[in-house]
């Protein structure tokens, strides 16, 4: 049971186990599959800035598993599209809940937004549908966003580059690509891992600037004392 779970018209959003955590979503969204371990320690997923590329699905790179991102059509470098984000594959399914729809030119950005739907996390997985402005289909892309399945700054879907991440409880910089470390790529966003630069290590250096400021305050304080 969990986020997700559908029966007759009553569809369960949210809840909280005995321990007190909050369930994660089953994935399929329809009570058909099973969850998969996944961790709501950080929040799921709220907002993805999506980039619109106008490249095929051969131009697909990201850390999803095989299976997990289904792509379809190539827009072409349209230079402008009619996008609709949908958490159902169908997008003329009456229960679909829109998280954005719009026109976007090439290059510009687009936010698949959780609150747009009236809810505060995007479902496991998110459908985008690319039209051209005449309404003909150029493009289709699922993938997954319950954060089972790493969701990486700089991945891309077909024609969708994520470039930002606001998790529940907190956000990512936007426009930030993975970042090269040596031979080791650090990834940001949610599933990254534990190498991440979050909260965590930003706040491992504001201690060291606090550190480094009283160092140099107490030893300025030493020099006027024997200048006096």
């Amino acid at each position: 049971i969990g986020p997700g779970l559908v029966s007759g018209d009553v569809e369960i959003v949210s809840g909280t186990s005995l321990h007190g955590g909050p369930l994660c979503p089953l994935d399929g969204g329809e009570g058909e599959g099973e969850g998969e371990g996944e961790t709501c320690d950080d929040g799921k997923p709220a907002a993805l800035t999506m980039m619109y590329t106008g490249d095929g699905c051969e131009a697909s790179h990201h850390s999803q598993e095989d299976g997990k991102v289904v792509c379809s059509g190539d827009p072409n470098d349209a230079a402008q599209v009619q996008i609709v984000v949908t958490d159902r594959d169908d997008i003329n399914d009456p229960k679909a809940r829109i998280y954005f729809t719009g026109v976007v030119p090439l290059g510009g950005t687009f936010v698949i937004d959780a609150a747009a739907a009236g809810t505060t996390r995007l479902r496991t997985n998110t459908s985008v549908f690319v039209f051209d402005l005449s309404g003909n289909l150029l493009q289709s892309v699922k993938f997954h966003t319950s954060c089972s399945q790493p969701l990486i700054l700089g991945d891309q879907y077909g024609a969708l580059q994520l470039v930002g991440f606001t998790a529940e409880k907190g956000a990512v910089p936007a426009v930030m690509p993975r970042q090269v470390d040596g031979n080791a790529t650090k990834a940001v966003g949610c599933g990254a891992g534990e190498n991440s630069p979050g909260p965590a290590d930003r706040g491992g250096d504001l201690l060291l600037v606090l550190l480094l400021s009283v160092v140099l305050v107490t030893a300025t304080r030493r020099r006027q004392a024997v200048r006096c």
